[in-house]
């Protein structure tokens, strides 16, 4: 495991998922503290279009604080009605993301729970009222493409740890993962097909190191820094185009060869799986061979095919585009990221934007087209 460390950032960088963290002090803090209220005011005006989509509301497992800040509000609501409607806006991620944190301390303690997400190393924890004196999400900066040329190895690897640490079911979605961990793409009949680097061409067995590399990287720093480790399934998802293997079926001319066609979904996953055996294996992972293009239901329903990478946390719906692929991590280039212009990572807000990665898992399981 010495290739694939766990890195520890020495230096903080922003998170694409912010956690909220709110003692239920502040609140009260704020019904006499008018520079407080108002505050407090702007930045859910000021984020309330994104709101659902960028913050996570931290609570421990016994939703300690959720009881909290409902007796807050039952409490304070007639004296100061406007507390109702502010704690009712952070109360309503219940609805869209949460995380419930085991402190493993006795009693309720709030301070156990921010204890918990430091240890954890989870940094840039939204925290009012400090988070006033430091307002460190920028809202232009908010789903735009940081490309890889530009940032540091761990700062890519933050990225995509802040918006996995808090699910349980995270999924790796890349349609060319066939194409880099075999020889696919560059054979003429099924009996070439291999999954050994050696009998690679020279530029291929370098994606080939490199989607490896990446792979087992990305898998095993999720893990790490994930909360819930015990219920964490880590899902690998890609496709097989028909278009980019037609040839080969035309090729087919025996049986051996034919049954080796209907077996091309399960040779793929496979190989996925040789390429990141050393991996622990306590870590949960699943590999998903999908058809490329959704069914249609009806005849003249769009053409839909997988053409985002990304990496998504399906049960927070948040979604990281990963653009070209998941083989960012270039162990030779100086930042030890991929040295190309066009490969970025990029936080996606919409549901449009979001439904274009998250539709894979939508798609049939893959067969092989029938031999006639």
């Amino acid at each position: 495991m010495e290739r694939w460390i766990f890195y520890r950032k020495s230096r903080s960088t922003l998170n694409m998922l912010h956690p909220l963290f709110i003692r239920p002090q502040f609140f009260i803090d704020l019904i006499d503290n008018d520079e407080l209220f108002t505050q407090t005011k702007n930045f859910i005006i000021k984020f309330d279009d994104i709101w659902e989509e960028i913050f996570i509301l931290v609570d421990d497992d016994n939703e300690s604080l959720k009881k909290e800040y409902e007796n807050i509000i039952k409490k304070y609501s007639q004296e100061f009605p406007p507390i109702k409607t502010i704690i009712e806006k952070f109360l309503s991620l219940l609805q869209y993301k949460n995380v419930k944190i085991k402190t493993n301390k006795k009693g309720f303690n709030v301070n156990n729970i921010l204890k918990t997400l430091k240890e954890n190393d989870v940094r840039h924890v939204v925290e009012f009222p400090n988070y006033f004196e430091n307002p460190f999400i920028n809202l232009k900066k908010i789903g735009a493409e940081i490309y890889l040329i530009d940032i540091d190895h761990d700062t890519a690897l933050d990225k995509i740890c802040s918006i996995s640490r808090f699910g349980k079911k995270i999924i790796l979605n890349d349609a060319m993962i066939p194409y880099n961990v075999t020889n696919l793409n560059n054979i003429k009949n099924i009996d070439s097909i291999s999954n050994n680097p050696n009998d690679f061409k020279y530029s291929q067995k370098a994606t080939f190191d490199i989607l490896v590399n990446s792979l087992n990287k990305i898998i095993y720093n999720i893990y790490k820094t994930n909360f819930f480790k015990d219920e964490l399934e880590i899902f690998i998802c890609t496709t097989i185009n028909p278009g980019k293997i037609n040839h080969i079926k035309k090729s087919l001319k025996d049986n051996i060869q034919i049954e080796a066609w209907n077996d091309l979904g399960s040779y793929i996953s496979k190989s996925i799986k040789n390429s990141i055996q050393k991996l622990p294996s306590e870590i949960k992972i699943k590999i998903l061979i999908k058809d490329h293009y959704l069914r249609k239901v009806n005849y003249d329903d769009p053409k839909k095919d997988v053409y985002q990478r990304s990496i998504f946390s399906f049960d927070l719906d948040t979604c990281l585009q990963v653009r070209k692929g998941l083989d960012i991590f270039e162990e030779k280039s100086k930042n030890k990221l991929r040295n190309e212009s066009s490969y970025y990572l990029k936080m996606m807000i919409t549901e449009s934007e979001k439904r274009t990665s998250m539709q894979i898992l939508s798609h049939a399981d893959y067969k092989a087209e029938k031999v006639h």
